[in-house]
């Protein structure tokens, strides 16, 4: 938690410590698949946390998103799919399906182009 990006990406026990088995948040445990579910879970707790309402109305403005960093060959999660997701929760008033694993798991195969 004390180390910059770069060097927590190089961090020996990423390669040591066995295959990732589960995510664990505010006392949940995650599941690891779909493989996007958690990340676009967090992305979105954290937007609805550090933004105001009138701030996140911008989203209005736009119907699509891009992520110019994105590589599928290296990467599952896209901020673009996130955004885009979290645009989709605002509307559909869907905030309290972060509160459950399961509804937001529901939410997201309903919502996601993520095949399950």
């Amino acid at each position: 938690m004390n180390v910059s990006t770069k060097e927590a990406k190089r961090d020996e026990r990423l390669r040591s410590s066995g295959r990732l088995t589960a995510f664990e948040y505010g006392g949940k445990r995650w599941a690891t698949e779909p493989k996007s579910a958690f990340y676009d879970y967090i992305y979105i707790k954290s937007a609805l946390a550090s933004f105001t309402p009138e701030e996140l109305k911008v989203l209005d403005d736009y119907v699509w998103f891009a992520d110019i960093e994105f590589n599928p060959c290296k990467s599952i999660n896209s901020q673009a799919r996130s955004v885009a997701l979290l645009k989709a929760v605002i509307a559909d008033k869907a905030q309290n399906t972060l509160d459950y694993p399961d509804k937001w798991l529901q939410y997201h195969k309903k919502k996601s182009r993520f095949s399950y």
